[in-house]
């Protein structure tokens, strides 16, 4: 072998030695820093295939953990509360719909974290991948290396033909290093392909775990959507059968204060009956004469002037101071508050007012001098009764004898013939002076009715009828002239008609419309006025009867009005 043979044949081991064949020394050096950048490239993706591996393998644990804590219903036990536990248990169950509401939050924020950190890794691999590309092109040059060696080769193989033991020892080693190249190139892109895979693999995993999550996020909502419903509905029955029991104890305790209000009511008609059977209180024992004697009540005795009354001898009633004129027989009576001309008379003690004579409120007002307006004694002109009347003194001038007044509700008007007749109510509040006292007082002369309303919104009206009387009992049959005012002459439908209670049907309609319209009333055939029909909620129509509520047609309708008052004065 020829020196130039040793010389290939080295060159050649150097190459083997080297793992790259290059002829010249500055090509040896490159060639060999591009095999040290290969290997460290490859220990590199070995390295970040380790990693994406481990990311792989916490995003299952993760998963796992997510789906355990998905549902804390399950996790942490079912305590449905029963219905009906009462306002206590219905706290504690919207405590929990919301605490679950809260724990849904949070497992929204923790799939939030997952899905960011599983975007990361997805660029993380991409991004290694590109550096694979990278190795790639890196190899795809060395491959040009080989061949640029190659192509040297041949020329050496021409160059040295003689040399035919060394050249096929260097082919030999060209194969084995192409191979080593195509084998490292194929494992490398083996590699690639395994990391596409798992790329697929880990977008596929996550899709499916996010359907799973969303899954789970809406079973979870539709669940606690479905307990909030229930749990509100089973609320609003609660409130509801409070409230109903609430509006009966009220109804209960109204019909209860309404019978009382009713027992008050017939002790003080007992007591006026028991004042106007006895005008004097004071048992008086005549002296020989029998016109003077001792007077008794039951403490002292004292003289004084005896006079015959319903049932014996009684003392004479003198109640305020007289101030006598010149001529001694008439003066100024001061009862305290109000000082009005009056008859005088001696009596024990000095000069006093005789008993006043007044009939109605028209007489309280021009005799007695009085404008305030309140509840006062009079005597009817006819049968002297002693009876108590509330006097309107404000309106149109005063004088008004108030027979009907409505404001509140509180007194029933749903009442029988012997009610209406004789009165009922409080003077103080609603009541109903009685159709006997009203039928003597509007006939002593010439008498107007007024009627005064007042719908739900504050509006008021009234109207006037000339020429008012009543028919003495039982029928007490209403006789006005045609109404002049702002509210309407809806009783000209009522005249000439009997008075009309539930048990005392006089109208003339087929019906009991005392029983149709809840009410006492001069029905004809019904009526377009219904003032002592049932008192509903003013501005509502009745929920029951649409015409039993206390309305008056023309003004507001079949709505029922706020207020209502009735009154008569003489002229």
């Amino acid at each position: 072998m020829d020196i130039s043979g040793v010389l290939a044949l080295k060159f050649v081991v150097f190459i083997f030695v080297q793992g790259i064949y290059c002829d010249t020394e500055c090509d040896c050096n490159t060639n060999k820093a591009l095999m040290e950048l290969i290997q460290k490239d490859y220990l590199q993706m070995r390295l970040e295939n380790f990693k994406i591996m481990s990311r792989l393998r916490r995003l299952e644990i993760s998963k796992q953990t997510v789906s355990t804590q998905s549902d804390p219903l399950t996790a942490k036990g079912s305590s449905q509360p029963k219905a009906g536990d009462g306002l206590d248990k219905l706290d504690a169950n919207y405590a929990n719909v919301k605490a679950q509401s809260e724990r849904m939050k949070s497992m929204e924020a923790k799939i939030t974290n997952i899905t960011a950190q599983s975007e990361k890794v997805k660029h993380d691999i991409e991004v290694k991948l590109a550096k694979t590309a990278e190795n790639l092109e890196r190899i795809d040059k060395i491959e040009d290396n080989i061949i640029k060696i190659e192509e040297k080769l041949e020329v050496m193989n021409r160059n040295k033909a003689s040399s035919t033991n060394v050249y096929k020892m260097a082919f030999d080693l060209r194969n084995v290093v192409r191979k080593s190249l195509l084998a490292e190139k194929t494992g490398r892109l083996m590699v690639a392909s395994d990391i596409r895979n798992q790329i697929e693999n880990i977008k596929h995993s996550f899709f499916e775990f996010k359907t799973e999550t969303a899954t789970l996020v809406h079973n979870q909502s539709v669940s606690l959507s479905t307990k909030h419903e229930a749990f509100t509905e089973q609320m609003t029955r609660q409130v509801a059968e409070v409230n109903r029991q609430i509006h009966t104890d009220i109804g209960d305790i109204t019909l209860e204060l309404n019978k009382v209000t009713e027992k008050v009511s017939k002790m003080n008609t007992t007591l006026n009956e028991i004042t106007a059977d006895k005008t004097d209180i004071d048992d008086c024992i005549p002296d020989v004469c029998g016109s003077r004697g001792t007077c008794v009540d039951g403490v002292d005795s004292y003289s004084c002037s005896c006079i015959t009354g319903y049932s014996g001898v009684h003392c004479e009633t003198n109640i305020d101071d007289c101030i006598p004129d010149v001529c001694g027989s008439h003066g100024t009576c001061v009862d305290g508050v109000n000082s009005y001309s009056c008859s005088c008379k001696s009596g024990f003690g000095g000069m006093h007012c005789e008993t006043n004579n007044f009939t109605d409120c028209f007489d309280v007002l021009h005799q007695g001098k009085i404008t305030q307006d309140g509840v006062y004694d009079i005597s009817t002109w006819k049968s002297h009764r002693q009876i108590q009347v509330y006097c309107d003194m404000t309106t149109d001038g005063g004088g008004w004898t108030v027979f009907q007044y409505r404001f509140n509700g509180r007194i029933d008007f749903y009442r029988n013939f012997k009610e209406y007749e004789t009165g009922f109510g409080n003077l103080e509040t609603e009541f109903w002076l009685g159709l006997k006292s009203v039928q003597e007082m509007a006939s002593q002369r010439k008498t107007v009715l007024r009627l005064d309303l007042t719908a739900a919104n504050g509006t008021t009206a009234y109207e006037t009828f000339q020429n008012f009387y009543l028919d003495e009992g039982p029928n007490y049959t209403l006789h006005i002239d045609p109404g002049t005012g702002t509210a309407g002459d809806e009783l000209r439908h009522n005249n000439d008609h009997h008075f009309s209670t539930y048990d005392a049907d006089r109208d003339s309609d087929s019906r009991d419309c005392a029983v149709d319209r809840h009410g006492g009333w001069w029905y004809n055939k019904c009526a377009s006025a219904n003032l002592n029909g049932e008192y509903v909620t003013p501005g509502t129509v009745h929920p029951v009867r649409r015409f039993a509520g206390m309305y008056y047609y023309s003004f507001q309708s079949v709505r029922s009005l706020k207020a209502v008052k009735m009154m008569f004065r003489r002229l």
